[in-house]
């Protein structure tokens, strides 16, 4: 498994939305990848797809990246890092790529990571990190490392217990994944936290989804999921919902997917989609779709993945804004992605 973070945004020009960017930050189980020997994480040069000297070095799968600034935040199962010994989480010089002194020393591996201001949500195995108790979801001073107010103890668990995607809009944390209880209530694989508040922070918001949440997406009032279930918001979903923000109902917006999706992302009025599918909303769409949000029902639009089978990667990240990506990856039931090669992603 790979997964690539653009380093720079997204930007439109003309119809299609095209990579302009410089560095590609791409982790996974790697130990060679552009042309270089670089261990499970690497940033490449986005015009030749070559490996640049930025090399951390991680002792095992990086499963999780997210870029703030001059910082590339890692997690995953490696235990040193960018030169240093960090357990599964740490922050690297984007420059250098060695570790930095933050270090919130989780116990576990962990999935998922999430910037927001001076604050990293994470999610993973963990049952300590940042100092304190937090059972797999936490939320980290940027500066400090240390565990913060946020969706601390939300004490995710049940069967499977894990929260794999954190999506973060305001002040509230929306997280996906396997557990059946979270933030001191019932909330069957997606949930709504309080950032403010320290424990017992589910929110009324309540999808209620019939099997696993792989990916969260926002825009504005509306809040988008995919996964493997096939009932979510009191409706009839085929693995991709549009659920009301505040009452957590499925709104009549119903692509209708065949099989699993794995990722989201909303650029504006138009929401991306990765999954297995090879049609959906009534077309042909192999892994990747392109919906206007703005239509009942959804409208698929022509965006397509361009890409050139040679690398063999099995995913990486968009970025249309720094607060937006999307991640293409397969779940470990999937099959892989058509294989890429950087710089031919274009949407």
């Amino acid at each position: 498994m790979v997964q690539l973070t653009l380093g720079t945004q997204m930007q439109t020009k003309g119809a299609p939305l095209a990579v302009s960017a410089v560095t590609v930050y791409a982790s996974g189980d790697f130990t060679n990848i552009g042309g270089q020997a670089r261990n499970r994480i690497a940033a490449l040069d986005v015009t030749t797809g070559l490996a640049t000297p930025w090399n951390p070095n991680a002792s095992s799968r990086v499963s999780a990246l997210a870029v703030s600034g001059t910082t590339v935040y890692a997690g995953g199962q490696f235990t040193t890092i960018g030169g240093q010994t960090r357990n599964y989480i740490a922050a690297l010089d984007a420059t250098t790529g060695l570790a930095t002194a933050w270090n919130p020393n989780a116990n576990n591996h962990l999935y998922a990571l999430a910037v927001s201001g001076t604050t990293v949500y994470a999610s993973g195995d963990f049952t300590t990190i940042g100092g304190q108790t937090r059972n797999r979801i936490a939320a980290l001073d940027a500066t400090t490392g240390l565990a913060s107010v946020g969706p601390r103890n939300a004490n995710a668990r049940g069967a499977g217990g894990g929260v794999t995607t954190l999506t973060v809009s305001g002040s509230t944390v929306y997280a996906g994944g396997q557990f059946t209880n979270i933030g001191g209530q019932t909330r069957n694989r997606i949930a709504a936290l309080d950032a403010t508040i320290n424990t017992n922070n589910a929110t009324a918001w309540n999808p209620n989804a019939g099997n696993e949440v792989t990916a969260i997406a926002v825009s504005g009032t509306t809040v988008y999921a995919v996964g493997g279930f096939t009932n979510i918001g009191g409706q009839v979903r085929n693995y991709i919902a549009a659920l009301n923000a505040t009452t957590g109902l499925a709104t009549a917006w119903n692509p209708n997917a065949p099989t699993w999706g794995f990722a989201l992302a909303v650029n504006g009025s138009t929401i991306y989609v990765g999954g297995d599918f090879t049609t959906i909303g009534g077309a042909a769409r192999e892994y990747f779709a392109a919906f206007n949000l703005d239509s009942t029902p959804p409208t698929v639009l022509s965006h397509t993945l361009q890409t050139n089978n040679a690398t063999g990667l099995s995913s990486f990240t968009v970025t249309f804004s720094e607060s937006r990506r999307l991640t293409l990856l397969p779940m470990p039931h999937s099959p892989a992605l058509p294989p890429l090669t950087l710089p031919s992603i274009k949407i």
